[in-house]
């Protein structure tokens, strides 16, 4: 090939040469700052994860707490004090106690509630399942005191008939050392939401 005519081509050469080189840095910009923006926004959805594995199995320990506590077999008489709108003989019954103690750490429960959705959100509905025994526990406590007031349990002769529902209703109510029909449900919530949170937790070195 002549000489001069390889001289003339050889502008166009760079040319190509040139785009081809400014193409490759165009993609391999692209890649990178695709690279680190699928980084930033894992990283932005891990923190979210975390935090709200945090704030939720903190709730859950502490609602396990409140109940365990609003359980405690022995009302004292400091307790029995007089409420605006409830009955002088509701304040004095036994089966008032624990849903007091309920209601004066109703903060705590309030707080998982408003947790749910936004675990929801973030790990799903199945995983929101421990919210609902947690429910039927409270809902059960809740029933069994209406249960035992309206039919004036501490009145109840051992052989009537209904004696043996009060004494169920009872159980709800109070801590057993053995045969709990309570505990060991609040506890199983418990590890379930744990089995979710704790990995997440650990996932960012925190435990």
């Amino acid at each position: 090939m002549d000489a001069v005519v390889i001289w003339d081509r050889v502008p166009a050469v760079i040319a190509g040469i040139r785009d081809i080189i400014v193409a490759g840095a165009a993609v391999s910009t692209a890649t990178v700052g695709w690279k680190a923006l699928n980084k930033w926004r894992d990283e932005t959805v891990g923190k979210r994860r975390l935090e709200v594995a945090e704030d939720t199995l903190s709730a859950f320990y502490q609602v396990q707490e409140v109940i365990y506590d609003a359980r405690a077999p022995f009302i004292a008489a400091s307790e029995m004090v007089k409420e605006e709108g409830v009955p002088d003989d509701v304040v004095r019954d036994s089966a008032y106690g624990p849903i007091r103690r309920l209601r004066q750490s109703f903060e705590h429960i309030r707080d998982l509630r408003t947790k749910r959705h936004r675990f929801a959100a973030l790990f799903g509905r199945e995983a929101t399942k421990p919210w609902d025994e947690i429910e039927a526990v409270l809902n059960e406590m809740n029933a069994a005191s209406e249960a035992i007031l309206s039919l004036r349990g501490q009145n109840i002769p051992p052989r009537d008939p209904q004696a043996q529902f009060i004494r169920e209703q009872r159980q709800i109510l109070a801590r057993r050392l053995e045969d709990d029909p309570i505990v060991p449900r609040v506890d199983t919530a418990v590890k379930e939401i744990e089995a979710i949170c704790r990995p997440v937790i650990r996932a960012w070195g925190r435990s």
